[in-house]
């Protein structure tokens, strides 16, 4: 059986890399490779700024995918729920992520985000298609 929040099989040093630092970065690589939708998901009061926990894809039947696995919309959402913000998924273009995510440098620059976007996409099979 695998692990609910680890679809893909990554190790725990891979899934804090893409989920605890470059989450960003791995969403390009996967837009890059799809065209699909980033979104984010920030607390309310942050939405018309730069400032977001987490980052992702939306996939044409509108799950979203990050380094973890894929998600319904409301599941995505109470995963990355905060206790002190209320919090919303929005979606962006990819100009708007590319300059948001490129004022954070890497956190983890050994972990190239097109390779594992590629693992995912394969691991995945175009996830579940």
């Amino acid at each position: 059986m695998r692990d609910f929040l680890n679809q893909f099989g990554f190790t725990a040093e891979e899934l804090n890399a893409f989920a605890n630092g470059d989450c960003g970065y791995l969403a390009l690589a996967l837009n890059a490779a799809t065209g699909w939708d980033i979104v984010v998901i920030t607390p309310i009061e942050a939405a018309e700024t730069d400032f977001w926990y987490h980052m992702g894809v939306r996939m044409p039947d509108g799950r979203i995918l990050d380094i973890k696995g894929t998600w319904d919309t409301d599941t995505f959402h109470d995963l990355w729920d905060s206790e002190t913000y209320e919090v919303a998924i929005y979606d962006h273009d990819v100009e708007w992520a590319t300059e948001s995510v490129h004022k954070r440098p890497t956190k983890f620059p050994d972990y190239d985000a097109a390779v594992y976007a590629g693992h995912i996409l394969d691991r995945g099979k175009l996830i579940d298609a």
